[in-house]
């Protein structure tokens, strides 16, 4: 973001397919390709006066059993290792109330942030067990810092994409490129590796584009900055 853009609503995301919908809202979009490290360089090349408030949009993975593909899940904090890191509790009730009256139904609680997928159902019931959230991404406790740091709002709006029950493929957890979009040809290699993974590949695809679908359908619900007047 140019450091004489007016202040904006800044909405983090980890992948392209979920920066379209951010852009949707009106929202100015950061890709983070899920690497911690990397946004956290190009945050650092943001002006705090070109952001008005911040978003962390996009897809989770559960970490609660009784959470499923296509949940709305709204961090009421988020677990950054040792620390739990606010969020913006009155834009995130707007989101609540407007979504719900929209009959889209809403999780709040604790999000958690880590530098690496959890991949394996232990992996998972053991973050859960140790931190109590609902879930995980790769982008929230990133963003959470910078926020927390330049004293601006900062909510989170995330879509379960993988049930806490499932062990995600080797090929699924694979890193991105730069830009947001698989790397298909090592996607292609992984598979040519260990073909048994590509009935799990598959499911988690088909789950991973139900939870766009209602991201998109959340984007479009809220409207022009998430419809909170970020």
């Amino acid at each position: 973001m140019p450091r004489d853009a007016p202040a904006s609503c800044l909405a983090v995301v980890g992948l392209a397919a979920e920066a379209r919908h951010a852009r949707a809202s009106g929202a100015t979009t950061l890709v983070s390709g899920a690497d911690g490290a990397w946004l956290s360089a190009q945050l650092a090349r943001v002006s705090p006066d070109a952001v008005a408030s911040l978003v962390s949009f996009g897809l989770a993975g559960a970490l609660a059993d009784d959470l499923r593909v296509g949940d709305v899940v709204l961090a009421d904090a988020v677990v950054d290792g040792s620390d739990r890191r606010p969020v913006d509790e009155m834009r995130t009730e707007r989101v609540a109330v407007a979504l719900r009256a929209a009959g889209t139904p809403v999780r709040s609680g604790l999000l958690l942030g880590s530098n690496r997928p959890l991949a394996t159902a232990r992996e998972k019931a053991a973050a859960r067990a140790a931190t109590g959230a609902l879930a995980v991404d790769m982008e929230s406790h990133v963003v959470a810092r910078w926020a927390e740091a330049h004293a601006k709002p900062f909510l989170v709006i995330r879509v379960v994409s993988d049930d806490a029950r499932h062990d995600l493929p080797e090929a699924a957890t694979l890193p991105l490129r730069q830009d947001g979009t698989p790397d298909l040809p090592a996607i292609l290699i992984c598979l040519v590796r260990r073909p048994a993974q590509l009935p799990a590949l598959v499911r988690t695809g088909r789950d991973a584009g139900r939870a766009l679908s209602v991201l998109g359908r959340v984007g479009r619900l809220l409207g022009p900055g998430f419809g909170v007047h970020l």
